[in-house]
């Protein structure tokens, strides 16, 4: 069982997402800022590493603009020689890694632009991946997107778009059960179909569910992940107390985890945390899941 956090460390001052305006970009700039974002990508990893924290996140905007139209600079080869160094440390030490894509990720929608952009990032994403030599136990999660009034028919146009998705991203792409539209079961029909694994969100099972218990959820969920999947991962946090249902806590609770861990005991899974405080929870948990 494996731990980890999502993005910069809180403890650390790595930085792997800096940014800039789209009116401003530059070849000069794009570079400049890819680079530093790798750099920072690699200390992250190999303090988590050293903090026995082998479950990263990466940010989604290492290479600025990589998936807009803008971006003709030739990043992979540029970076080749430095994803390369990066997946091989990963692989040696056993980490595991994931990342999850902004929410404008959207490929069933009935905009057929909406779904080529979502597309662009997703190979954007695997590409990387491929870079990093990264087999298919490293994932790409994503939502399954807007109901548009129609449930079915938005699954339906979920199952369509994936069978058309590269062989790339199938390779890496699994779905997660949300807070609003779509519960474990819902992405359950998803996986039927298409063979692409549910990572079980514990928060979003609390808030919608169909009644099941979360063991219940759970086994479904890892049901679906295969051989050459991985052991299930699964994305923790809880709700933090007087602000919107849904809102992640900004520490964790660690009684809370430790009954979870408990009544999950049985269970073999790598937990991400979606916890403000990022490794500082991670490591406050980590105990409870080395034994």
């Amino acid at each position: 069982m494996k731990i980890g956090y999502v993005g910069d460390s809180k403890i650390q001052s790595f930085h792997s997402a800096r940014r800039f305006r789209l009116a401003s970009y530059s070849s000069e700039k794009f570079f400049e800022y890819s680079k530093l974002n790798i750099e920072g990508i690699s200390d992250n990893i190999t303090y988590s590493v050293e903090s026995n924290l082998l479950f990263y996140r990466i940010r989604s905007e290492i290479i600025p603009f990589a998936s807009h139209e803008i971006c003709n600079d030739n990043w992979r080869d540029k970076f080749k020689t430095s994803f390369e160094k990066i997946g091989t440390f990963i692989q040696d030490k056993c980490m595991r890694i994931s990342t999850h894509p902004d929410q404008f990720i959207v490929i069933n929608s009935p905009n057929p632009d909406t779904v080529k952009t979502s597309i662009r990032e997703l190979q954007y994403h695997a590409d990387m991946f491929g870079l990093l030599n990264l087999n298919s136990s490293h994932k790409i999660q994503i939502h399954v997107g807007g109901a548009y009034d129609n449930k079915n028919e938005s699954i339906k146009r979920f199952i369509k778009t994936c069978k058309g998705l590269s062989k790339e991203i199938l390779a890496h792409l699994a779905i997660e059960n949300d807070d609003r539209l779509f519960s474990v079961n819902d992405c359950y029909i998803i996986y039927q179909e298409t063979g692409i694994p549910i990572i079980f969100d514990t928060l979003h099972y609390a808030i919608k569910n169909d009644g099941e218990t979360l063991l219940e959820a759970a086994h479904k969920s890892f049901s679906t992940w295969d051989k050459e999947d991985g052991i299930p991962m699964i994305d923790y946090s809880s709700q933090q107390e007087g602000l919107r249902i849904g809102r992640h806590s900004d520490e964790i609770d660690v009684n809370q985890f430790q009954q979870f861990i408990q009544l999950t005991r049985p269970l073999n899974f790598d937990i991400m945390l979606e916890i403000k405080d990022k490794d500082i929870s991670a490591l406050r948990a980590l105990p409870f899941v080395v034994y």
